[in-house]
């Protein structure tokens, strides 16, 4: 799988960065970009990809923007949170938080290889502001976890893989360096996607994803898989800490878990729990390695060694976190069940 998708993803990113226009109509580009490394995906079946990829790019984007200017992570995800959910009950937004924790939980689990500790079935009643409150936060507590297990996992993990006939294309670097938004962080982000997308389709990604993983899943990783170059790409040619560079993460992962939070399904758990488990990092990776061959060699020892000074300290923090986190559901659990 792994040589495969990351020659697939270094085509496809790098056909994009191949021509600055590119930017001007990415939603257009990418289109015919599915149906060039796809000739049987159908120009229809290309369109509509293409316009569910661009837009949850956008909306992600917009979402990674707020939550990594807003001064409390917490009360960002409170408040965008509540802004999905306003017209539902409490009862209702309690399954869905409830559902989130869950997923974390299992994706930590997947991680860590021990059993994870969950949210069983709370009645209608319990729910009220201040356990949806607790729940809240421990749903961010959670998902934090999740993002440092992730990077623990990719610590100490073989970078350097040559790509046979991968060129570094012009601009590959500068995209790297990108805000967040910008057309080109844009372009990169949906281009990675479409190589996604194409290679579950072509079977590769079937050990990870289940078939019918959806565009928005695969979309979700590829983004946050874009997200983490770039932030290795910082964190190693020094305009950003590796303190800085986990907090940068750790939003991430917030800012993408509110995207599937955002729709009452009782697949959220799930979802959450392939997307930001091992499944998913596995997949973010792969793609990360892709992107970052298109780099020019000292740009590709930026990101090698940005990925070992955060991984590495990821997993430090990890080893003494140890069992902090359970303390904090114990409290949540005794206000809903106690």
């Amino acid at each position: 799988m792994e040589n495969n998708v990351i020659h697939l993803v270094t085509a496809f990113v790098g056909y994009f960065l191949s021509n600055e226009d590119n930017s001007a109509n990415v939603g257009g580009w990418l289109s015919g970009a599915m149906t060039k490394f796809m000739p049987d995906m159908s120009a229809d079946e290309a369109d509509t990809t293409s316009n569910i990829i661009v837009n949850t790019v956008k909306d992600l984007n917009e979402k990674i923007q707020a939550v990594q200017q807003a001064d409390n992570a917490e009360t960002w995800f409170k408040d965008e949170f509540n802004k999905h959910t306003e017209s539902l009950s409490a009862a209702e937004k309690g399954k869905i938080l409830s559902q989130a924790f869950n997923g974390f939980a299992a994706a930590e689990s997947g991680f860590t290889g021990e059993t994870a500790e969950t949210a069983g079935e709370i009645a209608d009643s319990a729910w009220d502001n201040f356990s949806l409150l607790q729940m809240t936060s421990d749903v961010l507590k959670k998902s934090g976890e999740t993002a440092l297990q992730s990077l623990a996992y990719n610590a100490g993990e073989a970078i350097q893989q040559s790509i046979e006939g991968a060129v570094p294309i012009k601009g590959a670097a500068e995209a790297l360096a990108s805000s967040v938004g910008t057309a080109v962080d844009t372009g990169v982000k949906c281009a990675a996607s479409g190589a996604a997308l194409i290679a579950q389709k072509k079977g590769w990604l079937k050990n990870f994803l289940p078939a019918n993983a959806t565009v928005q899943e695969i979309t979700n990783i590829a983004v946050g898989a874009v997200e983490n170059v770039k932030t290795f790409f910082a964190v190693g040619s020094g305009t950003c800490s590796t303190e800085e560079a986990i907090d940068r993460i750790q939003r991430t992962v917030v800012a993408r878990a509110v995207d599937f939070l955002a729709v009452n399904s009782p697949t959220i758990g799930a979802t959450i729990g392939a997307v930001f488990g091992p499944a998913g990092a596995k997949i973010g990776y792969t793609i990360g390695q892709g992107v970052s061959f298109l780099a020019k060699t000292d740009a590709r020892d930026f990101f090698e060694a940005g990925l070992n000074k955060v991984c590495t300290a990821a997993r430090s923090v990890v080893s003494k976190i140890g069992n902090k986190l359970k303390s904090g559901f114990n409290k949540i659990k005794e206000s809903l069940f106690g």
